[in-house]
């Protein structure tokens, strides 16, 4: 069919198709035979998420291609950077099945989502017997739960960048950053669920706390200055790690 200007439309399209195609098996990575219409600037599809180039392949052409050489596939090919340590068929138990690096955050909010289901229709009932409080637990409980599963979830990150670092010395990477190790990239999900579970409870705790103790005029005021705090502590993570590189980088220079 023609390409859909709507993006949301066309995503929807190269999933689908996708999903139509999914028995076929992808094509080799050097494979040559790529059909494309007349003056497209993409010839050939993205090695990056390429489960996703099914909804580029041919069952049949008679079928597939219409009369005016359009070719039931959307336009559309999200790229995504892959992720350092192995995340192949081989490493999971997912067949024929490769996670971007920068979807792995998708399981922090996957475990915030669940979580906050079950707390609120579970949980809540069940504690707020013993608490007598509507709520369950105080706001200070929660934001203290989330404040120290926050800390254990660093502590887990740092356990496993050190085993991460030690594979690699070990396999001869030590200094090949594109270097593909053994260590399956499911080390990376308990530190995420952890993130995604401490927001639940500190983030949430807040935000319920200033929209409940707070003056109606400083309560959006309070939820904006905690999101700016988030988003400072992220600047200082990342130029904690930028000053880290570039004193090694130093280092190695004399």
């Amino acid at each position: 069919m023609p390409p859909n200007k709507n993006l949301s439309a066309g995503f929807v399209q190269v999933i689908a198709a996708a999903w139509k195609n999914r028995h076929l098996d992808l094509t080799p990575k050097n494979f040559d035979g790529w059909y494309s219409l007349k003056g497209s600037k993409l010839v050939t599809p993205t090695n990056k998420l390429r489960y996703l180039n099914k909804a580029c392949m041919f069952r049949s052409r008679e079928k597939d291609v219409g009369p005016d050489g359009h070719h039931d596939c959307g336009d559309h090919h999200p790229t995504l950077n892959s992720c350092s340590t192995s995340n192949h068929h081989g490493q999971t138990p997912l067949p024929s099945f490769q996670l971007p690096a920068a979807s792995f955050s998708l399981f922090g909010i996957l475990t915030l989502t669940i979580w906050v289901a079950i707390y609120d229709r579970i949980l809540v009932p069940l504690i707020s017997k013993y608490t007598k409080r509507p709520g369950g637990l105080s706001f200070k409980q929660r934001i203290g739960t989330g404040l120290v599963l926050s800390c254990l979830a660093m502590a887990v990150a740092s356990e496993v960048e050190r085993r991460r670092r030690n594979t690699a010395i070990q396999e001869g990477f030590e200094n090949n950053k594109h270097g593909v190790m053994t260590m399956s990239a499911w080390w990376l999900v308990p530190q995420h669920c952890q993130t995604g579970l401490a927001e639940a409870f500190n983030a949430i705790g807040q935000i319920e706390f200033y929209y409940s103790q707070f003056p109606k005029s400083m309560s959006s005021f309070a939820v904006a200055l905690l999101s700016l705090v988030f988003g400072m502590g992220s600047l200082v993570g990342s130029l904690i790690v930028t000053v880290q590189k570039l004193y090694n980088a130093s280092v190695h220079l004399f």
